[in-house]
C-alpha cells in the first residue's frame, strides 16, 4: 500500500518500473504487486490529467441522481469514462462507492470529496479550479510535514521492521534548531 502510494505520487501513476522496484524491495513477485495496484481504483495504471474528476455511481448516489452529475461532467469535459483531455487538464472516471453515501451524490476532485453537488457540478467545479489564485512564488518557502513525508517515514519504518511504538513525531524546529 504505502509504496504504491509513493510510486504514484512520484510518477502520477503506477509505472512498470515502480512495480519491478517495489517487488524487489519487499520480496514478492511483480504479479502480486500488480494485482494489488490494479485491485484498488485509487491506483492509476496510466497517467491522469491535472484534475481527476471521480463521480460515484454506487446505489446511494444513483438513487440521488448521480447520473445527472455524470452527464454534467461528460458534457462539460467531452470525455467518456477513464479518458483524459488533450491538454492533460481533466480526467473523468465513474467509480464505485467513495464513502460519502450520507451526502450523495458525490464527486471527488483529486480525491477531495464534494457531497451533494448540483446537477451542473462540472461547471461549478471548473470555475473554482480556474479561479485566480494567490501567486505562491511570492510567499515565503515553508515546507511543513506533509502526509507524503509522513507516509514515506512510516513506509521506511515498516520496511526496516522498526517498532512503530517507538516512533515519535517531533516538531521540525527540534530537528533543525
Amino acid at each position: 500500500g504505502p509504496l504504491l502510494y509513493l510510486a504514484q505520487d512520484k510518477d502520477g501513476y503506477i509505472s512498470n518500473e515502480s512495480i519491478v522496484e517495489i517487488s524487489g524491495l519487499i520480496g514478492i513477485t511483480e504479479v502480486q504487486v500488480q494485482s494489488v495496484a490494479s485491485f484498488y481504483s485509487m491506483y492509476k495504471q496510466e497517467p491522469t490529467g491535472k484534475y481527476l474528476l471521480s463521480v460515484c455511481k454506487s446505489i446511494s448516489c444513483e438513487i440521488s441522481k448521480s447520473s445527472d452529475v455524470i452527464n454534467s461532467v461528460k458534457n462539460f469535459t467531452g470525455l467518456s469514462n477513464n479518458e483524459t483531455d488533450d491538454e492533460n487538464f481533466f480526467t473523468y472516471e465513474s467509480v464505485e462507492c467513495i464513502g460519502a453515501c450520507g451526502g450523495a451524490p458525490a464527486i471527488q476532485v483529486n480525491y477531495e470529496t464534494v457531497e451533494g453537488p448540483p446537477s451542473n457540478s462540472a461547471e461549478v467545479i471548473a470555475l473554482k479550479i480556474k479561479k485566480p489564485r494567490v501567486d505562491k512564488s511570492k510567499l515565503p518557502r515553508i515546507k511543513p510535514l506533509t502526509l507524503t513525508v509522513l507516509t514515506r517515514f512510516l513506509a521506511i519504518a515498516v520496511i526496516q521492521n522498526y517498532p512503530l511504538g517507538k516512533i515519535k513525531i517531533v516538531n521540525r524546529s527540534q530537528i533543525n534548531p
